[in-house]
């Protein structure tokens, strides 16, 4: 390097000549661009090229969390821009190169991909709605083959129909009409005259028996056993006929009391009623009615809130056990062990216990 001022030769780098101080400067090589910035903004072509190279990467980011691919769009969209500034400022660098394909790919990626999760979105609904229809048409199956007159293991009759309505007759209970539901194979229905939730769980290869159960105190557990396809309402009579019964019975959780369809009050043939656990068959009828007053009265507050729960329970349960034992002696007599009037206060007892036991309901 020589100095323009005092003609020193100089070496290469100084900024400022050591002999004379005159600064220094040096000529711009032919094959090198000279820097151009935007005249609106400022920047140079390499800034242009650097924040190409920005939005593309972003912009790609964006697209692949599918629901910010506008976002993606937009940016793509940008970044090309950028690329297309820094190349017409005379910048065609690597970085530029970059900024311009990832914008490319941010631009197609923010295109593409909602239209294949769209896609995959359609396919998955079809799948699962053939997976439906197919599930449908097999419950439709074995509601079908559901349909029809069971008779269960406690003296009942539970009619199953097709429109998911059903018929449910227990002795002194009259006739229910309930409705029930399948799904998961099980049945679930509330039986309205026991006032309870009851379900079963089905075997698809077995549609002729299954066991409805129940959590509540007023429901038994019971079988049940398919007597015919006949879904059509029976009256009480011929479920009655169907049941083989000569008898109605009423029960509640797992009490019964019997009353004779066909009474003849002149019944009686014993001149000395039988002794019922150490008392006539009067003091013990009145005794069971004490019973069942009280087992009534304590299922009324159960229910309606009046008593607590829990302790009401507790109750009913030691006063099952008091009654069973009555229970027990009463059902052994039989009409030849009661004088004539003995058997009419016992028709009449009953038949008052059984109306108390339907007040429940």
């Amino acid at each position: 390097m020589i100095c323009p001022n005092c003609n020193t030769n100089l070496p290469d780098g100084l900024k400022f000549c050591s002999e004379c101080g005159s600064p220094l400067s040096y000529p711009v090589p032919l094959n090198q661009p000279i820097p151009q910035t935007h005249p609106a903004t400022g920047l140079s072509g390499d800034q242009y090229a650097t924040t190409s190279l920005r939005f593309g990467i972003v912009g790609t980011c964006f697209d692949l969390t599918i629901f910010l691919s506008v976002v993606g769009l937009i940016l793509g969209i940008v970044g090309i821009k950028k690329a297309s500034n820094a190349v017409r400022m005379g910048v065609k660098s690597g970085k530029q190169k970059a900024g311009l394909i990832l914008s490319i790919i941010s631009l197609v990626l923010s295109v593409v991909i909602p239209f294949v999760f769209l896609a995959s979105c359609v396919s998955t609904h079809r799948k699962n709605a053939e997976k439906a229809s197919v599930s449908r048409m097999a419950d439709e199956e074995i509601i079908s083959g559901l349909a029809g007159t069971y008779t269960g293991s406690n003296g009942s009759v539970l009619i199953l129909k097709s429109d998911m309505t059903s018929y449910y007759y227990y002795p002194g209970f009259g006739i229910s009409t309930n409705t029930w539901t399948f799904k998961d194979n099980r049945i679930e229905m509330f039986i309205s005259n026991c006032l309870c939730n009851v379900d079963a769980d089905i075997d698809e290869k077995n549609l002729d028996t299954f066991f409805l159960k129940s959590d509540s105190p007023l429901w038994d557990d019971e079988s049940f056993t398919k007597v015919s396809t006949d879904t059509r309402k029976l009256s009480e009579k011929e479920c009655d006929a169907l049941l083989g019964k000569e008898t109605t019975s009423v029960t509640i959780g797992s009490k019964s009391t019997t009353t004779a369809t066909k009474t003849d009050v002149s019944s009686g043939g014993a001149s000395i009623s039988k002794d019922v656990n150490g008392m006539t068959v009067r003091e013990a009828l009145d005794k069971y009615e004490e019973y069942m007053d009280r087992y009534v009265a304590l299922y009324k507050g159960m229910m309606d809130g009046s008593l607590n729960y829990v302790e009401a329970l507790d109750e009913i349960t030691k006063l099952e056990s008091d009654m069973d034992e009555l229970e027990k002696a009463l059902d052994t007599l039989s009409e030849s062990d009661m004088t004539a009037d003995d058997y009419k206060y016992y028709l009449e007892v009953m038949s008052r216990v059984n109306e108390k036991l339907l007040s429940l309901y």
